[in-house]
């Protein structure tokens, strides 16, 4: 039930307008070390991101745009 509460979330975001360009991070930690904690010094590295967002989407049954996909039930 949760899947599919989380699937209808995401086309309704689609819909208003939400691509996979907002499943991102702010440019900011992909520059700026952190500077404490257990990452401390670390930046985000954006290829390594974009995998990630898109394992997500596979994960989620979704297409390579963030979009979920659905199969026709018979």
């Amino acid at each position: 039930m949760s899947e599919r509460i989380n699937n209808l979330v995401r086309l309704f975001n689609v819909r208003e307008g939400i691509s996979e360009a907002e499943d991102n991070l702010p440019e900011r930690f992909k520059r700026e070390p952190l500077k404490k904690g257990a990452s401390k010094g670390q930046v985000v590295d954006a290829t390594e991101l974009q995998k990630m967002i898109s394992n997500y989407y596979n994960l989620r049954g979704w297409d390579t745009y963030g979009r979920p996909k659905f199969q026709e039930i018979s």
